[in-house]
């Protein structure tokens, strides 16, 4: 397969480094700052029709909203990003934390169901993992039994999910 790492921060990295590890082809980097590294040699031009040219699957780790100067969202990168890459009939991994989430916290069905429309059309698939940390996944596998235990025990169970300050 020919990927693309479409979110070059840390995990971005991370994963170009087990992509190389595995002698994986990854023929496209795209920076969250949309700026396009072409092959891993950083020649850098902006998102263009190319962009996922010869990628058969991207793996995404955007920022899931571009900021104002206040912190409130204006624009749902992780979206944009994913419309993009389905668009151009690309595999699409998701792992961009809480970006299909409507402001209340629940499920943008709408949302969820044009990606599957748009992947249906293009002739692709999308996978979405908010969190693929093996910790954390691990933790989520253990805390349904966990949660039963400690309920027939009388305790009321609650998770809140935080992130590390680097996320």
């Amino acid at each position: 397969l020919n990927f693309a790492i479409v979110g070059y921060g840390r995990i971005g990295h991370l994963v170009q480094d087990v992509l190389k590890e595995r002698d994986e082809n990854i023929v496209n980097i795209i920076d969250k700052d949309e700026s396009f590294l072409e092959g891993i040699d950083g020649k850098a031009s902006g998102w263009n029709k190319s962009s996922l040219e010869r990628t058969d699957s991207a793996i995404c780790f955007t920022d899931p909203f571009l900021l104002d100067s206040k912190g409130k969202p204006i624009q749902n990168i992780g979206y944009e990003t994913t419309k993009r890459i389905l668009n151009a009939g690309v595999d699409a991994i998701v792992c961009t934390t809480k970006f299909y989430l409507n402001e209340d916290g629940s499920e943008n069905q709408e949302m969820l169901k044009e990606f599957d429309e748009l992947a249906k059309a293009n002739q692709c698939r999308m996978m979405y993992a908010s969190n693929v940390s093996i910790g954390m996944n691990g933790f989520w596998q253990m805390l349904k039994p966990m949660a039963e235990m400690l309920s027939k025990a009388g305790y009321d169970v609650a998770v809140e999910e935080r992130h590390h300050k680097k996320k």
